[in-house]
């Protein structure tokens, strides 16, 4: 015993010495950061005044702050935190009324019984009905109609990962209860039932034969509410067509109770969701929807759900299956992937396009493939922009492609359109993977700043 606690603390005297030693290292390139500023577009006098606020990271032990001037010397901070630091990234609310019926499942229970039957979902009924039909110790599959099981789609509830208790999930199905789209005819299911020797269900397989798409609800998060907005393709009743608006009560120590939902803003019928969220200051709700291939950006007032304004969208007149809407304190960028932009600032309720892009400029940057700048405006998780009156100054990077990106882009719009576009390279000491097993860096703007 002895020799083996001797032997655990020669290895954590070991193990403490190889932190600290690499602890030392890390720091002492604490400070080995520098940018290098590459012009992809335009001149160095379109961006002037401009500086972007990043943060980068080594190893999840040392942080810089840079300031960082369009064409000029980079100016940074450090912080170095002895153990590993993480920091807490916003992350968007996933949360939504919805059906799979593409899905597997197994286990050393019964699945469709007891605790198991929660992981099934809203369908047991229908698994029941063709386990029935399993032998025991034997596989069994089956192809049936989901309308015959049930009138209305029998929707779940996903509440951002959030493990639902039994009495959650029993509240849930009130609210559940609400959104009823009728079962599409001749939806048909595929299910595959293994059963052991006991009779016990421990496969189940379920694939949508039909292929057909079932209209789901996009849930998101605002305060104590949850608004429910139909996001999918099939056919859902005109009474239903419209933002819903869920009460939220409770939190993660008593847990969540949903009720009261309710049609908060009715939609015209045929139109489709692209993008939905709310105002810095939760006082309004932008929607952006299409409708017969016109896009529309709705403002809703939040306390009375009254429609404030709405905006005709201008679009080029190609596939737009990618957008994106992004909000700040006083003015919103929409984005679609055939290279439109569109500016909207507001002022005592006065909602106003003030700058348009329909142009195809950012196409012919050197380096760059056909649609790269359209889809890295879309698709950045690291986004921060201003705008001046006169210039959109927009700082990015590439993270939806590698999660540890290094290098940021900065692309500046004015009247005219696009007028300057330039890389930042974040040069510093390269990682290790040594010290904590695992390689991780990142870039993030947290801020442009503008000064005429």
């Amino acid at each position: 015993m002895k020799k083996t606690l001797k032997g655990f603390f020669v290895a954590f005297a070991v193990m403490l010495v190889t932190a600290i030693g690499c602890g030392i290292a890390v720091y002492a390139q604490r400070e080995q950061v520098d940018v290098e500023e590459s012009i992809r577009y335009g001149e160095l006098s379109a961006a002037h005044g401009i500086t972007m606020d990043m943060r980068t990271t080594l190893e999840k032990h040392l942080f810089w702050d840079m300031e960082i001037p369009v064409g000029g010397a980079c100016e940074s901070e450090y912080t170095f935190f002895a153990e590993e630091h993480v920091e807490e990234w916003d992350r968007e609310y996933d949360g939504g009324i919805q059906l799979s019926l593409n899905f597997s499942t197994s286990g050393s229970h019964d699945l469709l019984s007891g605790d198991g039957s929660r992981l099934i979902g809203n369908i047991n009924d229908m698994l029941l009905d063709v386990a029935s039909r399993t032998s025991l110790g034997k596989t069994h599959t089956e192809t049936v109609n989901l309308s015959d099981y049930y009138a209305y789609v029998p929707y779940e509830l996903e509440d951002d990962g959030h493990w639902l208790s039994e009495q959650e999930a029993e509240n849930m199905q009130a609210v559940l209860a609400y959104f009823k789209v009728p079962t599409p005819e001749n939806l048909m299911v595929e299910i595959t039932i293994e059963k052991d020797v006991d009779g016990n269900v421990y496969s189940v397989l379920v694939n949508n034969a039909s292929e057909m798409d079932i209209e789901a609800f996009r849930l998101w998060e605002m305060g104590d509410v949850r608004y429910a907005v139909p996001c999918g393709y099939g056919d859902i009743p005109t009474e239903m067509q419209g933002i819903h608006r869920i009460t939220v009560t409770g939190d993660d120590a008593t847990g969540y109770v949903m009720s009261n939902p309710e049609m908060f803003y009715p939609l015209p019928e045929g139109t489709e969701y692209l993008e939905f969220t709310e105002s810095a200051d939760g006082e309004s709700l932008f929607f952006l929807g299409r409708n017969d291939g016109a896009v529309t950006l709705t403002v809703i007032d939040t306390a009375t759900g009254t429609e404030v304004t709405h905006l005709d969208i201008p679009v080029l007149p190609q596939e737009y299956d990618w957008y994106r809407m992004e909000v700040e304190e006083d003015f919103l960028v929409l984005f679609f992937a055939d290279g439109t932009m569109h500016l909207v600032t507001w002022e005592n309720g006065d909602y106003q396009i003030v700058m348009s892009d329909c142009t195809d400029d950012y196409r012919e940057i050197p380096q760059w493939q056909e649609e790269d700048l359209a889809i890295q405006l879309i698709y950045t998780n690291s986004v921060a922009m201003e705008y001046d009156g006169t210039r959109l100054a927009i700082a990015l990077t590439d993270d939806y492609v590698c999660q540890n990106a290094t290098t940021a882009t900065l692309v500046v719009f004015e009247d005219s359109g696009l007028t300057f576009v330039a890389d930042y390279a974040i040069n510093q000491p390269p990682e290790k993977g040594s010290w904590s097993g695992s390689v991780y860096s990142r870039i993030d703007p947290i801020g442009v700043s503008i000064v005429a």
